[in-house]
């Protein structure tokens, strides 16, 4: 078993179920860690590249696992595909990051710091001296799951690096974002390709704007999005009848690092998979200093229509009633 490292709050023999956490098997590993409450269930695997394995309602996962991945050692890669897959985090950009690091596919040691809140502690990287942490708090109720990201930095010189969300979702669903009405986008995105060209006018069959909302509501031919919205949130309606919203705070006074200073991407391999991706801003951390930054997920039981047109007004509800 990866070696776990567990600090409990609460004393007097107190075991890991009594915390709201619980040591289980899942996927191929051996020691992720449960958190759940009477609602949602989450599964957190730290052995390889600390990340959420199952996020999920009535057992409908809304996270993307490829089998491929499961039980993959630390460290490992498997080039034939993109992992690992699930509940991924990154620091980025990414041209400026280099791809071996240890916290991408590392281990992470994890601490119980109290009823259904875990953090994961990352590897040292001896060769880019970033070490990330990330603390994953799951409410008493409901779906809502805090997920922030620590990046610190260990080395001897200045760094500038950035949140960077890679969350696989399942695929062919429909994604969602606020309109920005400052945005400097003609159309409110741009997408990438053929190539390395950026188009920011795209003509894309595959995006619609209802109701002061941005849809990319089938599988794209070029498959990567960028966009700007300023409201700090998107949503996923998934084919197994999923609403996934992430919430994240937009700083528009901050420099963001992706080369369009997009602050959310959205990427669909086929449909198979689609991934969420809130981007933090572009800060300068000095040695022994962090930054983080928190996205927070929201999970609701969501009828996935067959017209592949969401009911707006019912995800505008649950956006409304959020904490």
């Amino acid at each position: 078993m990866h070696r776990l490292l567990f600090c409990l709050l609460s004393l007097g023999g107190l075991g890991l179920s009594a915390q709201g956490a619980e040591i289980i098997s899942s996927d191929g590993y051996e020691d992720c860690i449960e958190i759940r409450n009477d609602t949602v269930r989450v599964v957190l695997e730290p052995s390889r590249g600390g990340r959420v394995l199952r996020y999920e309602i009535n057992g409908a996962n809304i996270l993307f696992i490829d089998p491929r991945d499961n039980g993959l050692p630390p460290g490992q890669i498997d080039h034939r595909h993109f992992g690992p897959s699930a509940g991924r985090f990154d620091v980025g950009p990414p041209k400026f990051v280099p791809r071996s690091r240890a916290s991408w596919l590392g281990a992470y040691e994890v601490k119980i710091l109290g009823e259904r809140k875990v953090l994961l502690i990352g590897p040292a990287d001896p060769d880019w001296g970033v070490r990330v942490s990330r603390e994953f708090e799951l409410a008493d109720s409901g779906t809502q799951l805090i997920c922030k990201q620590v990046m610190t930095n260990e080395s001897g010189e200045r760094k500038r690096i950035s949140h960077w969300s890679r969350t696989f979702a399942v695929g062919n669903g429909v994604a969602m974002w606020p309109v920005n009405p400052m945005t400097r986008f003609p159309k409110g995105y741009v997408v990438h390709g053929p190539g390395k060209v950026v188009d920011f006018n795209p003509e894309d069959p595959s995006v619609r704007k209802r109701d002061g909302i941005l849809e990319i509501y089938k599988a794209p031919e070029r498959p990567k999005f960028e966009m700007d919205p300023m409201d700090g949130w998107m949503a996923y309606a998934a084919p197994n009848n999923l609403l996934f919203i992430k919430t994240f705070p937009v700083y528009p006074d901050k420099v963001y690092g992706e080369m369009t200073a997009a602050t959310a991407s959205i990427w669909y391999y086929k449909e198979e998979i689609v991934e969420l991706e809130p981007i933090g801003p572009w800060e300068w951390v000095e040695p022994g200093e962090s930054i983080s930054y928190t996205e927070t997920w929201y999970l609701f039981p969501f009828e996935f229509p067959e017209d592949r047109k969401p009911d707006l007004e019912l995800v505008r509800q649950y956006l409304e009633g959020l904490e």
